[in-house]
């Protein structure tokens, strides 16, 4: 399984958040490659 995670900061707190927006959850991918292309496509449209 391959995650997202979407870093923040705010008043001196660092704030992490798993985004399943493109991978989904769970999600199939066992390979960060394989990942990264699924994340561009999806970011492309």
């Amino acid at each position: 399984m391959t995650v997202l995670i979407r870093f923040a900061e705010a008043n001196g707190k660092l704030t992490l958040t798993q985004d399943d927006h493109c991978l989904g959850n769970p999600n199939k991918y066992k390979g960060i490659p394989a990942a990264r292309k699924a994340l561009s496509r999806c970011e492309s449209q």
